[in-house]
């Protein structure tokens, strides 16, 4: 199993009003998982409120030091993993 994080940094095509902010850009980490020559992709942008950032996940998923022999699912990741933006990217990967 091969994975793969990026950054991105993706333009809205209207800006997102909230409460206290305007958000005309996301840094979105973008995760890829390739095995068997099946290829799978998954994004996050992390919970600003929560202090999470496309950085701060993408550190989180290096922590995890899969090597290319490891087989990541969606059941293990449950344990690997708090909920946030980090597990969510790789979930939808896999």
């Amino acid at each position: 199993m091969q994975l793969s994080v990026e950054i991105e940094n993706l333009r809205l095509r209207t800006p997102l009003r909230i409460s206290d902010r305007v958000f005309e850009t996301v840094e979105a980490l973008v995760a890829t998982v390739t095995l068997g020559g099946v290829q799978g992709r998954g994004e996050a942008q992390g919970i600003y409120y929560r202090g999470e950032t496309a950085a701060s996940i993408g550190a989180q998923i290096a922590e995890l030091n899969l090597c290319g022999d490891d087989i990541l699912t969606r059941d293990s990741l449950q344990t690997m993993l708090p909920a946030g933006g980090a597990r969510n990217a790789l979930d939808c990967a896999l």
